[in-house]
């Protein structure tokens, strides 16, 4: 709630299955890694992310935006960001009679 209210927080959106083939080495990000996972199982990376989105889902559409990035390259996401933030701001102007 402190980060959005101080700024335009925007939330890109994907799939677990999305985001595991972006991550791409799984070695060099630990929290997809069962060993540090908190179920302390023998979860793989996609279960995990699977079950953070789960958690996470909550906090994470509470930002002003949502972004869905699925099955888009890095700069069609970045355009869509954009015209999505545009957009808001547009809105946001226009109600306030700028």
């Amino acid at each position: 709630a402190l980060l959005r209210d101080k700024a335009l927080v925007v939330w890109l959106k994907a799939q677990p299955e999305t985001l595991l083939s972006r991550i791409g080495n799984v070695d060099s990000r630990p929290l997809l890694h069962s060993k540090h996972s908190q179920k302390q199982s023998n979860e793989t990376p996609i279960q995990i992310l699977t079950r953070l989105n789960t958690i996470r889902t909550p906090f994470y559409e509470q930002a002003h935006l949502h972004v869905n990035t699925d099955g888009l390259s890095k700069r069609q996401a970045a355009s869509k960001v954009m015209n999505a933030i545009a957009d808001c701001l547009a809105i946001t102007n226009t109600s306030k009679g700028a």
